[in-house]
């Protein structure tokens, strides 16, 4: 069985370039949602509560948007991170000093460290056995943001059996798309708050069979 998190994905050579490029940018960004929102699905399944940054944008035309997390809390109540923290590491850190979209930069340094972190919690689960795809981008504080994070393969030990989440599965793709847009809606209504066990991941496991089970 295909447990890989990569979502097929393909751009019709009918499209001419401009088209191609725009939906090759779509993908990137729909890839990228659903990342962040079945991070967010499998912590919150595991006790982690989540607030919201209100969206600034509410007319969307194509994609929803990456929805920033304001804080992050662990099933003990301790904050994992916060926006603000990040933000202010960012500017300690010079992070777009004296470019024309510092602001965009340091926007992107928060995404950045928001996600890298969410790997960092999940990775952290004794019941978790997860790859990580690597990335070959350096890291450069001042001119760039740190290399994003991405589990590539992921299989989850229940007690019993073993279970796979697949973005190549297109109701698993379909699930993580209704909650982002649930999140999303809620969000704009300032009901920013996720607590925890709020979103059902049943759905979107599958078995792996013939799995020798964790001792």
């Amino acid at each position: 069985m295909d447990n890989s998190l990569h979502p097929v994905t393909s751009v019709s050579p009918k499209l001419n370039k401009n088209e191609q490029e725009k939906m090759r940018k779509y993908n990137s960004v729909h890839l990228e949602n659903l990342r962040e929102i079945l991070y967010i699905s499998l912590l919150n399944n595991w006790g982690f509560s989540f607030v919201f940054v209100k969206p600034k944008k509410f007319n969307i035309h194509t994609v929803l948007p990456f929805i920033h997390i304001s804080k992050c809390i662990d099933p003990f109540g301790n904050i994992v991170f916060c926006y603000d923290e990040l933000r202010n590491e960012a500017i300690r850190l010079k992070v777009g000093e004296g470019k024309k979209d510092m602001e965009r930069r340091i926007t992107q340094y928060i995404k950045t460290q928001s996600n890298n972190i969410l790997v960092d919690c999940i990775l952290s689960m004794k019941f978790v056995t997860a790859t990580e795809k690597k990335s070959t981008k350096a890291i450069t504080v001042n001119t760039s943001i740190p290399s994003i994070r991405k589990i590539d393969q992921i299989s989850i030990f229940d007690g019993t059996s073993h279970w796979s989440i697949s973005l190549k599965d297109k109701s698993t793709v379909a699930f993580l798309d209704a909650i982002h847009k649930e999140i999303f809606e809620n969000a704009i209504k300032v009901n920013l708050w996720l607590i925890p066990l709020t979103i059902p991941i049943d759905s979107i496991l599958q078995y792996i069979p013939n799995i020798i089970p964790i001792n």
